[in-house]
């Protein structure tokens, strides 16, 4: 019977650890992060259709138009969590994109990648500057999850700028979480706190300290229509030497992981943050 009791009693404390509040909220977002393919338009990704064996990129990432504006988005999957909010704040720009997980944009080859994932990041880059060179979009959109302050800015802005787009738009890094945004919410101290900016030992510094060096080196340029954007800057305030950067907006969270955006987040940054530079 001890036995039987035992097996209850870790039957039952497991059912509710996986109903609790706080079970749920991860859970939401884990969903969020497996369904995300639209709001990230994922047809668009090299790396996923080589990977799938597709062709490199899908029709529909593409609509070029000789009338109206246009936007062209250009990166890694830190860029398609920006798809959903441009397509949202911009409905009158025809809208193009295309980009490969973990693959920055660059006019060079990838060092520091191998395997699959290189070759997709080389087809990712010289497909998104040849279908760039030949719509002409009225904006560039580049953006990637870190190293802003490594990448050959000076070099893709003057290819761009020859190819005649008018404005290029660099998004820097959103506040990134460790182990994720979900886990991190969850805790005692987060979980009931009605504050949307929070301080973390999760809260991964260097991006900060990489995003310090990215706006100095990019507006060093000065070149007049290329912008960088600091999202950190925006979303992260100093209190007592420590950053308290946003997590939420009202329920939603503005992450499903450690960085990459949610639905809510998504249309909340770029209306918030981006919409008014472009």
């Amino acid at each position: 019977s001890s036995a039987i009791f035992l097996i209850l009693f870790f039957f039952l404390k497991y059912s509710n650890a996986t109903n609790t509040p706080q079970a749920l909220l991860v859970e939401k977002y884990l969903n969020e992060h497996k369904n995300i393919g639209e709001a990230y338009m994922l047809q668009c990704d090299v790396y996923s259709n080589l990977k799938n064996s597709k062709n490199a990129l899908d029709p529909s990432c593409l609509s070029p138009t000789k009338n109206t504006k246009s936007l062209f988005l250009w990166g890694d999957s830190h860029s398609q969590a920006l798809s959903l909010g441009l397509r949202t704040a911009f409905p009158n720009y025809s809208f193009n994109q295309i980009g490969s997980s973990g693959c920055k944009a660059s006019l060079v080859e990838p060092i520091s990648m191998t395997g699959e994932l290189k070759q997709a990041c080389s087809i990712s880059n010289n497909l998104a500057l040849e279908k760039i060179k030949e719509i002409k979009p009225t904006v560039v959109v580049i953006a990637q999850q870190n190293e802003h302050d490594k990448s050959d800015w000076k070099s893709i802005i003057n290819k761009l700028n020859d190819f005649g787009v008018e404005k290029i738009i660099i998004v820097g890094a959103v506040p990134q979480w460790h182990p994720s945004l979900p886990k991190i919410m969850i805790k005692n101290t987060n979980f009931s706190s009605k504050k949307t900016h929070i301080n973390d030992s999760g809260l991964d510094l260097k991006i900060i300290e990489d995003d310090i060096k990215a706006v100095k080196t990019i507006e060093s340029l000065k070149i007049k229509n290329a912008q960088y954007i600091s999202l950190i800057n925006q979303m992260c305030n100093i209190e007592n030497e420590k950053y308290f950067c946003e997590t939420k907006i009202s329920n939603d969270l503005l992450q499903v992981d450690y960085g990459h955006l949610s639905k809510a987040g998504s249309i909340y940054i770029v209306d918030r943050y981006i919409k008014s530079h472009i």
